[in-house]
C-alpha cells in the first residue's frame, strides 16, 4: 500500500481545521453573539442606593457596556448573560452582601472522610484545610457552622466529620473583608 506524502496529510489536516473554525459560530446557536463586550450585573436593591448606582453608571460609561439586574439570586442574570455573551462581566455588590463559599465534595461517597491508609504517616481523621487566596478580616459565618469551621485571615480549617452522607452539602458560607 502506498503511503501519502506527509505534505498531503498536513494539507488535509489544515482543511479540516479551517472547516471546523468556520463551523464553530454556527454550533453556538444558544447565544445571539456579543452585543457588548462588557456587562455589569447588580442587584436591584444595590441599584436603588444612589452611591452604588453612580458606581454602576460610571462603569457603563467607561466601558460602553450593558447592565442586567436581579431581584434575589444572581442566577436570575444567566439568561441575559447567555443572550449577550459579553467578553467581560462585572458583578457589583456592596462588601456587606458579598459572601464566600467553601465546599467539600464527597467524591468517594460514604468513604470520603475515612482514612485511605491507616498506617504510617497517613493516620486519618486529619482536618480539611485550604489556604485562602487573600488575607481577610471581620469574618462572619453565614451557613455551615455545624461543621465547626475555623476561619482565620489566610486559611479555613474544618475538623474531619468522620462520617459522610453523600446526599448532604458540606458547605461553609461566610462574609469577610479583604485586607
Amino acid at each position: 500500500m502506498k503511503r501519502p506524502h506527509p505534505f498531503t496529510l498536513s494539507c488535509r489536516v489544515l482543511k479540516i481545521l479551517a472547516a471546523a473554525t468556520f463551523a464553530l459560530p454556527a454550533l453556538s446557536a444558544e447565544t445571539d453573539g456579543p452585543k457588548s463586550s462588557y456587562m455589569v450585573i447588580a442587584k436591584k436593591s444595590t441599584m436603588a442606593d444612589p452611591a452604588w448606582h453612580e458606581v454602576v453608571m460610571e462603569l457603563l460609561a467607561k466601558h460602553q457596556g450593558s447592565i442586567t439586574t436581579y431581584e434575589t439570586s444572581v442566577t436570575e442574570a444567566l439568561p441575559s448573560l447567555k443572550k449577550e455573551f459579553p467578553r467581560y462581566t462585572c458583578f457589583v455588590t456592596p462588601p456587606s452582601e458579598a459572601t464566600r463559599t467553601f465546599e467539600i465534595k464527597p467524591n468517594r461517597g460514604e468513604a470520603t472522610f475515612k482514612p485511605i491508609d491507616a498506617n504510617g504517616s497517613q493516620r486519618g481523621e486529619r482536618p480539611i484545610i485550604a489556604f485562602l487566596p487573600k488575607r481577610l478580616k471581620d469574618i462572619e459565618i453565614m451557613a455551615g457552622a455545624d461543621l465547626n469551621p475555623v476561619i482565620t485571615d489566610d486559611f479555613i480549617l474544618i475538623p474531619n466529620p468522620l462520617t459522610c452522607d453523600p446526599k448532604l452539602a458540606y458547605k461553609v458560607i461566610f462574609k469577610a473583608i479583604e485586607l
